[in-house]
């Protein structure tokens, strides 16, 4: 797959309602700027469309893929799609044509507990309460989210369907290391001057530490996760570089 004029790059990552730890996406976003138009509002797809007939949706069934490509990639390069966990109703990811040749797609994922306490907001509240019934709905989350469509399957079965979901985007990557993804990716793409200053920085983690003060909510937070862990620890030697070793491809 090529990255050019008539091609579309869709950007995925997982969002809480409450996440404030967006940095990330937003420093691909002023990235990809340098490359092409982006959607107005952070890259994030439906935001500003250039015309009321391009529906503001995430996830095409597959007879739409190369009619949406060929809508959105008259205007822009790429676009964010943030995939909430509780989503509305809409077309599971599987339904879209990722193998399209002009579509790229590049999905991130991230340890869930990493996740979960690298963001300042839940950090805080998940260590002072990690029993709270609201958080039920934050645990697994990527499996939620790639499989949103799919609440009849059992537990097992969506993790296989997540697998099978992750081996259909172009590129994976891993936020444990992320400046070293995102200049491998480009140099795959055949990108050039990419100015690594718009990176966003490591996160620091909130009590992650398994010999640290927080060592029992850590963990709790590993069982709790059990699921997502085991897709993230599949898909993160799926990734365009696996972090502590060379790139990929």
């Amino acid at each position: 797959k090529q990255y050019d004029n008539s091609s579309l790059m869709i950007f995925l990552d997982v969002r809480y309602e409450d996440d404030d730890n967006t940095k990330d996406s937003l420093a691909f976003c002023n990235i990809m700027k340098q490359y092409g138009p982006v959607p107005e509002s952070s890259c994030v797809s439906g935001s500003a469309y250039p015309s009321e007939s391009i529906p503001n949706d995430i996830a095409w069934d597959k007879g739409q893929t190369t009619h949406r490509i060929e809508q959105l990639s008259a205007h822009y390069r790429m676009m964010s799609w943030p995939l909430p966990i509780t989503a509305p109703q809409r077309p599971a990811l599987a339904a879209t044509e990722w193998e399209n040749p002009q579509l790229l797609s590049v999905m991130v994922v991230e340890n869930p507990v990493e996740r979960l306490l690298g963001n300042e907001k839940l950090a805080s509240k998940l260590l002072s309460s990690p029993n709270d019934v609201e958080w039920s709905t934050k645990y697994n989350a990527m499996l939620s989210a790639l499989t949103n469509s799919q609440e009849d399957l059992t537990i097992d079965k969506q993790l296989t369907e997540a697998q099978e979901l992750l081996k259909r985007f172009t590129f994976i990557i891993d936020k444990g290391c992320w400046d070293e993804s995102i200049k491998t990716l480009l140099y795959r793409l055949r990108l050039e001057n990419y100015e690594s200053n718009e990176v966003a920085q490591g996160r620091k983690l909130a009590g992650s530490s398994t010999n640290g003060e927080h060592a029992d909510v850590y963990n709790d937070l590993l069982h709790r996760n059990h699921w997502d862990m085991q897709l993230y620890e599949w898909a993160k030697e799926r990734c365009i570089v696996v972090c502590g070793s060379t790139p990929n491809g």
